[in-house]
């Protein structure tokens, strides 16, 4: 007979007790704490206490309780699996999941790389003065492909320059070389790995998006949308005033050359009667007024009318 293994009492009114936490909260996630010190890590939770509870329990407590609920809280089972992405933390809170996450990466720090290290982000030399005075650090500089130039004595970086690109390894020079700069590339803090909310499953990759480039994103698809609709003339609150502003001026300046084709047309008819006074059958003195400016005739009409008909044809094709 399978002799049964001995739970001790600490682990069960441990489990117990995550069951229970479970069950009170509408959000619940993980988070990894891998490289997170113990004193950061009590700082973060008494920052957010009043909103989000923040638990660390064995791995084999949090898979158990997971799966005990699994028939209660929808979704629950496929929190599972992120329990092997580093040393999980359980995260538990009534907030919605960005806010919570929006709260969380708040509380985190920055700090300096180690070799060893992933690079989370292009880490960047930026170009300008140091305080290293012309010496060795030249020649450092150099090994990691910065170019430099002396200036009153002082060492000046000549061009931004991406020291580790993201993703790539920390070198032990290169780690050396940000800490001499006070360059700090290291978020220390809570690294949210997934979240259930409703039933649907957030990765922590969509939550750690900076929050401006959402907010830029909808400024520029709302400025393009708001083009489009003035070109088309699509009327709504909108564009309403652009639409109203644009008519307008379009029909002034249309107006302007129907004006300048009429006065056209009236000068072109005037000289053809001048032209052909011994033939014409038109009596001049019925076309011009006493003070010169021409009157009206049908072969005069005829002509203005040709020309604003083209007008009208030329300003529909530029449209188009």
């Amino acid at each position: 007979m399978a002799k049964k293994a001995h739970v001790s009492e600490q682990k069960k009114k441990s489990f117990a007790q995550l069951e229970s936490e479970i069950l009170k909260h509408k959000i619940i996630g993980l988070a990894d704490i891998t490289n997170l010190p113990s004193a950061q890590l009590q700082r973060i939770k008494f920052k957010v206490r009043d909103k989000i509870k923040i638990k660390v329990y064995n791995k084999n407590i949090l898979k158990l309780a997971l799966k005990s609920h699994k028939d209660r809280i929808k979704g629950l089972e496929d929190l599972i699996p992120f329990l092997d992405k580093g040393i999980p933390a359980i995260v538990l809170s009534d907030l919605d999941t960005f806010k919570m996450s929006k709260l969380i990466n708040k509380s985190k720090s920055k700090a300096n790389a180690k070799t060893g290290q992933i690079a989370p982000i292009d880490i960047v030399v930026p170009a300008g003065p140091t305080q290293f005075a012309a010496g060795p650090m030249i020649g450092e500089f150099g090994q990691m492909g910065i170019k430099t130039i002396v200036e009153g004595g002082k060492i000046s970086i000549r061009e931004e320059t991406t020291l580790v690109p993201q993703g790539k390894v920390i070198s032990a020079k290169q780690a050396d070389l940000m800490s001499k700069l006070g360059i700090k590339p290291m978020d220390i803090g809570l690294k949210i790995i997934g979240v259930l909310q409703d039933g649907l499953i957030y990765e922590g990759s969509i939550l750690g998006v900076d929050e401006s480039f959402y907010l830029n994103e909808l400024k520029k698809a709302y400025m393009e949308s708001l083009g489009l609709a003035i070109h088309i003339a699509y009327p709504s609150k909108e564009t309403i005033n652009e639409l109203l502003k644009k008519a307008y001026y379009e029909e002034d300046a249309l107006q302007k050359k129907l004006n300048l084709g009429f006065e056209s047309a009236l000068q072109e008819d005037t000289s053809l009667i001048d032209d052909k006074k011994q033939d014409s059958k038109v009596n001049v003195k019925e076309v011009k007024s006493h003070g010169g400016i021409p009157q009206y005739s049908e072969e005069m009409a005829q002509k203005a009318q040709e020309v604003i008909e083209k007008m009208k044809d030329e300003d529909l094709k530029h449209k188009l």
